[in-house]
């Protein structure tokens, strides 16, 4: 349990920015799609840092359920969000 909390606030602290601007992105994505966002603090921040890290290694937000490493057909099924 500790290792994860470490690393939540590690990952937290190294995206702290980003999470902002996922923050005001994921507002409106919520409210175009008529969706509710969980409303627990470490599951909405944690999707955040997902989205922050996700776009940061291939370039483009990608649904963090997905696992995008496959090959380029796989690929092309990302959930784009």
């Amino acid at each position: 349990m500790i290792r994860m909390m470490i690393g939540f606030f590690k990952d937290f602290f190294k995206y702290k920015k980003d999470i902002k601007r996922q923050d005001e992105w994921i507002k409106k994505y919520v409210e175009q799609k008529n969706h509710d966002l969980n409303s627990n603090p470490m599951i909405s921040t944690n999707l955040k840092i997902w989205l922050s890290e996700i776009e940061g290694i291939y370039g483009k937000r990608l649904c963090p359920c997905f696992d995008p490493s496959g090959g380029k057909k796989k690929t092309m099924l990302t959930l784009l969000l």
